[in-house]
């Protein structure tokens, strides 16, 4: 099919496919609208280590912090890290079902530790990211520990969780254009199975391409008119009078 077949059919049935277009919309919007909101915020820590005072010791310190941090990224979505946050902030869940709302991930070559943190409303998604960056501090502290009196790995606060003003799940207007493009898809599929099925003669180019031959002439069709009409000069019944004319005038050639 051509271009133009495709544009013939979109005419002939663009009610149906509008249709399908408003009625997924809607569906998608129904849908988004029924979905619980989730709310995120992010908050960070700093990885850092003992300063020596020496420019070479602390670019070395400086390098293995980077290297640790992309360890830290991992530890901080174990369960003994959510477990902690459990204790912390009196939750009623599972370590396993908590990590799933966390995402960690080190900052390209920094010793930034991103962590963000999911959830029903703004004020715990808040929450439960300082929480998560404390948790992850004290998880350190227990793996880095070094002997009495040194300084080990450690994780300090570098940018507490700001509170969220908008939800991030479910995102309506992308749902309802989704379903808006969706609904065109499948109100075209119908009409190019409608216009493939429906053998209805609709116009004179109908009957040119499914035949081949030409059309001799038309006459429009008013209904009912009265008289003959033929020789009349207004309204519908000189309208058709003209038609006629025209198909006279074909037929002698």
């Amino acid at each position: 099919m051509e271009l133009a077949d495709y544009l013939r059919i979109l005419r002939n049935h663009w009610i149906a496919v509008t249709a399908f277009v408003l009625l997924a919309a809607v569906a998608a919007f129904g849908w988004s609208s029924a979905q619980p909101k989730v709310y995120a915020a992010s908050s960070s820590g700093f990885v850092m280590s003992g300063s020596s005072g020496d420019a070479g010791l602390d670019n070395l310190n400086d390098v293995l912090s980077k290297s640790r941090a992309a360890s830290y990224v991992v530890l901080a979505k174990d369960r003994a890290t959510a477990s902690i946050v459990i204790d912390d902030l009196g939750l009623d869940t599972t370590p396993e079902a908590l990590v799933g709302n966390i995402d960690a991930a080190q900052n390209p070559e920094t010793v930034i530790i991103s962590i963000t943190a999911r959830a029903g409303t703004p004020e715990k998604a808040q929450e439960l990211a300082d929480a998560w960056v404390g948790a992850l501090a004290e998880r350190v502290e227990d793996v880095e520990s070094a002997e009495p009196g040194s300084k080990g790995m450690r994780i300090e606060v570098s940018e507490s969780a700001q509170l969220p003003t908008s939800p991030v799940s479910p995102q309506v207007a992308r749902n309802v254009l989704l379903g808006a493009v969706l609904g065109g898809l499948l109100g075209l599929g119908y009409a190019v199975v409608r216009s493939l099925l429906d053998r209805r003669i609709r116009s004179s180019e109908d009957v040119e391409r499914d035949t081949g031959v030409a059309v001799v002439g038309s006459v429009p069709d008013f209904g009912k008119v009265s008289g003959v009409f033929v020789g009349a000069t207004t309204g519908n019944a000189a309208l058709a009078a003209e038609g006629v004319r025209r198909l006279r005038t074909n037929l002698s050639f």
